[in-house]
């Protein structure tokens, strides 16, 4: 019990998982606001080195202001370097989060130094701005704080007088407490308005019945690939189950809604291969209610491939969509899409119905040829599923786009 409470302490009142759900959001928010920040103290070091030079100031600051500005003008240069740009990638945004922060430090701790009048109100100001910047979980955030204010107190005894140094140490020990208390309650509150967004995000992009991509977002990624250099070795297909409407008239529209789930995880599981983590983890994720799809294939992770609604394309080289109904659209790439289809196909015949027989599907097939809009696939698609059912049903037909 006592390591759950330091754990969700740890994490801002969160369970971990909702944590680093957000840290995404939360690196690209604070990559924005330490940028701001880096620019007001590039600006402001210039100011100041100017007025040093020029006599405003006391010369002796005019190394010093220097120094902070060409180590701005470098955190700034870190900003523009390619990995970097992307604010999303929250490993980079880290460094440049940090390396801004860090010049931050640096001003407190030396302007502190260099004029004993200020008492470490540089610093003070410094330390709880970072607070707020970094968005490390508390427990990391509050030993970053200490060695910071160690530092801190360190270069206060070596240059300052005893009097100076001991309001220095009493200074940061009180903002050390006051900064965790205030960096606490802000990023509990960050983090809330986080899972509020993902889940309205969730909402407007994820089919509530199976968690795949719904119509909407499933034609807004199969445009996006169809568009990029992946449109080429693809296969679109429609797929319908087979007599869906005599299985909610024979055992009910729970079964129906199972059969849907369970199709929705057995296309998922062999389209999905490559994930290392576990079957059990591709369920709870699809099925949190606990409605689970009779598989047997081992070794598969849902979350590693749809984050909350976009499918990551280039990695699992497919895209999944609930059109509507028992309808499904596919979009699978890779060395060989066709045969992708059909493992797709001898899955969906493995699940079973309450009478022990086995559902089938019927599916229509385009292979995409140069780049297509989405409607143009979608309408060959169809055309060559209406051919299927027409056929007798339980099969593939194939179309040009």
């Amino acid at each position: 019990m006592k390591g759950k409470l330091l754990q969700r302490l740890n994490y801002y009142s969160y369970e971990p998982a909702q944590y680093h759900s957000c840290r995404e959001q939360m690196a690209a928010e604070n990559w924005k606001f330490a940028r701001l920040l880096n620019h007001i103290m590039m600006v402001m070091m210039a100011i100041y080195a100017l007025l040093s030079l020029f006599g405003a100031l006391k010369h002796m600051y005019a190394l010093y202001y220097g120094i902070c500005l060409i180590y701005t003008v470098l955190v700034e240069i870190l900003f523009w370097q390619p990995l970097h740009r992307d604010p999303k990638n929250a490993k980079q945004a880290d460094i440049d989060i940090g390396s801004a922060c860090a010049a931050l430090m640096f001003f407190g701790i030396v302007a502190s130094v260099v004029d004993p009048s200020q008492v470490a109100t540089s610093f003070l100001v410094m330390q709880t701005l970072v607070t707020l910047f970094l968005n490390y979980s508390f427990g990391y955030l509050l030993l970053f704080e200490f060695v910071y204010m160690l530092i801190f107190d360190v270069s206060s005894y070596l240059v300052k007088s005893p009097a100076v140094f001991s309001g220095d140490v009493l200074n940061a020990l009180s903002f050390f407490a006051v900064s965790g208390f205030i960096a606490y309650f802000f990023h509990k509150e960050k983090i809330r308005n986080d899972l509020i967004n993902n889940h309205y995000h969730f909402l407007a992009h994820i089919d509530s019945l199976t968690r795949i991509l719904n119509h909407q977002c499933f034609f807004a990624e199969t445009d996006r690939v169809l568009g990029s250099n992946h449109a080429k070795d693809l296969v679109f297909a429609m797929i319908d189950i087979d007599h869906f409407k005599e299985i909610n008239d024979r055992f009910g529209h729970q079964t129906g809604d199972y059969c849907i789930r369970a199709v929705t995880t057995h296309m998922l599981w062999t389209l999905l291969q490559t994930a290392p983590t576990s079957c059990a983890d591709l369920i709870q994720v699809l099925f949190p209610e606990g409605i689970q799809a009779h598989i047997e294939n081992p070794g598969i992770s849902y979350r590693e491939f749809y984050d909350f609604g976009y499918d990551k394309f280039e990695t699992a080289e497919a895209a999944l969509g609930r059109i509507g109904g028992d309808e499904f659209a596919l979009l699978v790439g890779g060395p060989d899409p066709m045969g992708r289809m059909r493992q797709v196909e001898d899955a969906i015949r493995a699940i079973s119905l309450p009478d022990g027989s086995n559902l089938t599907c019927s599916m229509g097939c385009v292979r995409v040829t140069g780049n297509p809009s989405s409607k143009s696939v979608y309408k060959s698609a169809d055309e060559a599923l209406y051919q299927a059912k027409e056929g007798g049903r339980n099969r593939i037909c194939t179309a040009k786009a």
